[in-house]
């Protein structure tokens, strides 16, 4: 591990491959818009196979919704996202010449962010409602040394782990992507206690979950007779997976919630709620089939790296989506920032070329974000709620410990089950804020608006502000806070032209296999005879297979292929 955490993110340092000034190539096989991380997968998954590839986006950032920022650029992020109204991006293009049978379609500008609300809670007793706002600058002196330490905050606008043995672990390592980024293991999982009095301010009661073999035996909150239990338990889990006809009686449970299948092992109590706020994380809501798969997909990521199946990319999540767009680079992607795409030119039901600055760019694909789906196809008075978002800065950990800083991830089902929301809070270890600061990110997947939705788990694990002097108050001080809803246009497939693709949205699941298999799958709709991704050859194999097709291929010796691949820049 680093020893500085705080350096500058290199979410600029990718840049662009041109100017705006610079002329875009006539002629590619693919544009993509948009630098979300399905896009940027599909663009290096693209580049990667030998296909042209003109990567766009409107941005002058890179990530979209994907996106981290720092303390600055944040607040500049909020001002664009409350000040953005969808029509303003439609023009009128018509006096750009058209070949027979020609048409243009503009480009949307559907807003996928909304209801945004951000606030320092650090407020001192002369200060007006703007300078709350933070309008001004303020005296009090933990405001000023972050605002002071602006660059050494990375806050994700979505925030996901990654599973040990994931899909994404797999393709950042045969892609080679892993060059480009470094993880460290979400060390600490955290469980509420159902007998804590959240309402009175008591944090004790949280409870680190013991994960691998070595901790759960060495765990004291779990009797030994538990400890065999839930051995035996996790073990027919696991061999569930392979062989589901001789776990006896699961099938009576299939369609039945996984806590009433876990009561029926025996796992009652403190016990349960160890295995349903673990495994409940990763599949909130669960039947028993649902439980079980999640359950061997947990255990199954755990000791690869660690005794937590997690992984935290550090800077922050925003980082894959700039890793994938480099590899897309180095394999000759064409990419530029802040430049405006005009409108889509259609002949019959196939996209013939894309406009940006009355540029005609030909293509045969078009592969763009949600956000940019022009309003023929989608109803613009309808939108998708996905999830809701809350992002807290505090100056104490939800449960400290005097000998090192966590990353820790905590399910909050207990406080809302309808909400299905979780919390990750990281600090300095995971580069995401300044040594003795934390970002706690709470994502649900309720019904109502970010503020009615996580407004209520939040005062009941921080305190608003500093001026609460309650000294048996253990709860962490808010000192800023962000609130915002995450939606998607709604469309229809049927009246999209035949090559153009939407990619995947963003999804409520907390790590990035389900963004894989669809970014895989639109991939292979499209380019069926072409590899996703595949593994890159080392310069070792290289000269091997030269060295055999010089010899007529004569040895036909195979090597085991080495099931632990590891991640080259992972941090202890």
């Amino acid at each position: 591990m680093r020893g500085n955490c705080g350096k500058t993110s290199r979410r600029r340092a990718l840049g662009t491959r041109m100017s705006g000034e610079e002329a875009l190539p006539s002629d590619v096989d693919v544009v993509v818009l948009g630098t979300g991380l399905p896009e940027s997968i599909i663009a290096a998954a693209c580049a990667r196979s030998g296909l042209s590839v003109l990567h766009l986006d409107r941005n002058d950032y890179y990530g979209g919704v994907w996106s981290s920022f720092h303390l600055q650029s944040i607040a500049e992020w909020v001002d664009r996202m409350n000040g953005e109204i969808d029509a303003a991006s439609e023009g009128n293009y018509t006096d750009h010449t058209l070949e027979d049978g020609e048409e243009l379609v503009p480009i949307g500008r559907n807003q996928s962010i909304g209801n945004v609300h951000l606030q320092w809670h650090i407020v001192e007793p002369e200060t007006t409602e703007s300078e709350q706002n933070g309008d001004m600058e303020s005296d009090h002196p933990i405001k000023r040394d972050m605002e002071k330490n602006w660059r050494r905050f990375s806050i994700d606008l979505l925030p996901k782990v990654l599973l040990s043995r994931g899909a994404m672990v797999q393709v950042i390592c045969d892609s080679e992507v892993s060059k480009y980024c470094e993880f460290k293991c979400v060390d600490r999982l955290l469980c509420l206690s159902a007998k804590a009095n959240y309402a009175e301010g008591a944090l004790q009661e949280l409870q680190v979950v013991p994960c691998s073999r070595s901790e759960i035996f060495q765990s004291e909150a779990i009797s030994m007779i538990e400890k065999r239990r839930i051995m035996k338990f996790l073990t027919s889990c696991m061999q569930w997976h392979e062989k589901p006809d001789e776990i006896d009686g699961w099938s009576d449970f299939a369609d039945k919630p996984f806590d009433d299948f876990i009561e029926s092992r025996g796992i009652t109590g403190n016990l349960k709620g160890f295995v349903a706020d673990t495994i409940g994380i990763l599949r909130p809501n669960a039947t028993a089939k649902e439980g079980l798969k999640a359950v061997y997909r947990f255990m199954e990521s755990v000791g690869r790296f660690g005794d937590s199946p997690f992984l935290w990319t550090l800077y922050g999540s925003g980082e894959l989506p700039q890793c994938f767009c480099r590899l897309c680079a180095v394999y000759g992607g064409i990419y530029c920032l802040k430049q405006p795409i005009d409108a889509l030119i259609l002949r019959g039901n196939r996209v013939m070329a894309v406009l940006t600055k009355g540029q005609r760019i030909k293509c045969r694909h078009v592969i763009m974000d949600p956000s940019y789906l022009p309003r023929r196809y989608s109803n613009d008075k309808e939108r998708r709620n996905v999830l809701q978002r809350a992002i807290l800065l505090t100056n104490r950990s939800l449960l400290n410990d005097a000998e090192k800083e966590h990353i820790s991830l905590l399910n909050l089902m207990r406080l809302d089950s309808d909400a299905s929301a979780r919390l990750l809070e990281v600090g300095f270890e995971a580069c995401a804020a300044p040594r003795g600061y934390f970002v706690s990110h709470l994502t649900a997947h309720g019904k109502g608006s970010a503020c009615k939705t996580l407004k209520p788990i939040v005062s009941r694990l921080f305190k608003d502000g500093l001026a609460v002097s309650d000294s048996e108050d253990t709860r962490p001080p808010l000192l800023w806070s962000l609130y915002f809803d995450v939606n998607e246009p709604i469309y229809s497939r049927e009246n999209i032209p035949s090559n153009l693709r939407i990619v995947s949205g963003v999804d409520a699941n907390l790590d990035y296999d389900e963004t894989i298999a669809k970014t895989r799958a639109l991939f292979e709709e499209l380019w069926s005879d072409r590899d996703f991704l595949p593994r890159s050859l080392s310069k070792e194999d290289d000269h091997e297979e030269q060295e055999q097709a010089e010899n007529g291929g004569q040895n036909n010796e195979v090597q085991e292929e080495n099931p632990e691949i590891g991640i080259e820049n992972m941090s202890s």
